[in-house]
């Protein structure tokens, strides 16, 4: 790969992710514990510029720790007409960030002082609790119903400071201290057909949820106090999936349609980037996976996915215009892949 550059940057970054697993039956009732823990880091210098003048260089740090709890309780016997499963879920997060950019030397041909320099810091606490279940019917030995549902609640603290110098010279200093907390009914229902014990077709709509967030990494207090809402999404699916060749072979394939509501989306302001509600989209589009195991230890793997998606509503874009009717960002038309693992 050839780039442009004047400076030698890095982009480094650790994970450490134990997990526990505990299953213990009781009879007709299976109870499982899993507890994980997260510790993340991530470091990166880059020349923003991107070219060989000595301009702005961006310096990004950030840390997770996460550690999480889940405990499920179901059905045992996997022949009952009736299975269920129900549980609770508990994570606590601390995140911590760290973004700054350097003006060098020829800083000047952006309009900025060479040694002038932005640094925003933010420490943030999430906390997520989440209760959930699900039920399945066979009403004849073909058919399965199911339903189910997740009540889930998050709460974000923030403690954000930005400030800017020139030097070794801080001239202005920013803080912002904000707390949010959001909750979501989140139902799904299916039904299935099975063509054979290995094969079968389903048909879903579910309620899916991206949590509200404050934009930490800018450099605006009026962008980072201002939370965006919750997304939502409704999605209407049908597939197939398989298992053949004596469950060598796994076949999926779906075609699908997904109604989007307050879409979170990324928008430049007054030259700075801030997070926002579009408002309304959809996208649609047919996803296919492959799983072939073709000798003892070798799989084989291939996916397409073909998508059109659309935004229904944007009137409150910075620009003033209406993004109605455009594609909605960093969303592909198409995607494949194919490799495998020995």
């Amino acid at each position: 790969v050839h780039t442009l550059n004047d400076l030698l940057g890095h982009d480094n970054g650790t994970m450490f992710s134990p997990i526990l697993r505990v299953e213990k039956s009781f009879g007709s009732l299976a109870l499982t514990s899993i507890t994980a823990y997260v510790d993340t880091t991530y470091d990166t210098l880059l020349d923003q510029d991107m070219s060989s003048l000595d301009i702005v260089a961006l310096d990004y740090q950030e840390e997770y720790q996460t550690i999480s709890q889940e405990l499920r309780l179901a059905t045992a016997d996997p022949d009952a007409a009736w299975q269920w499963v129900g549980g609770i879920y508990l994570m606590h997060q601390k995140t911590s960030y760290s973004t700054k950019f350097d003006y060098r030397s020829q800083a000047a041909m952006w309009g900025a002082m060479p040694g002038m320099y932005q640094k925003s810091t933010a420490d943030l606490t999430t906390d997520n609790a989440a209760l959930f279940g699900q039920v399945q019917f066979r009403p004849w030995s073909k058919v399965e119903l199911t339903a189910a549902v997740r009540l889930d609640w998050e709460r974000t603290k923030v403690d954000w400071v930005g400030t800017s110098g020139l030097g070794g010279t801080t001239y202005s200093t920013e803080r912002f201290d904000g707390e949010q907390d959001w909750l979501a009914f989140l139902p799904r229902v299916s039904a299935a057909y099975l063509l054979t014990p290995e094969q079968r077709i389903y048909a879903t709509i579910y309620q899916g949820y991206r949590s509200g967030a404050y934009d930490v990494i800018s450099f605006s207090r009026e962008v980072v106090a201002s939370a965006v809402d919750p997304e939502y999404t409704t999605t209407y699916e049908v597939g197939y999936k398989a298992s053949l060749m004596d469950k060598r072979l796994s076949l999926r394939t779906a075609i699908f349609y997904v109604d989007w509501r307050d879409i979170q989306l990324s928008a430049v302001k007054d030259t700075v980037e801030t997070l926002q509600n579009a408002g309304a989209a959809h996208s649609y589009g047919l996803e296919a996976e492959v799983n072939w195991l073709v000798m003892p230890g070798l799989h084989v793997l291939a996916s397409l996915g073909l998508i059109s998606a659309e935004l229904d509503e944007y009137d409150d874009h910075p620009s003033g215009e209406d993004l109605a009717g455009n594609t909605i960002p960093n969303t592909p038309k198409y995607k494949f892949t194919l490799g495998g693992v020995y």
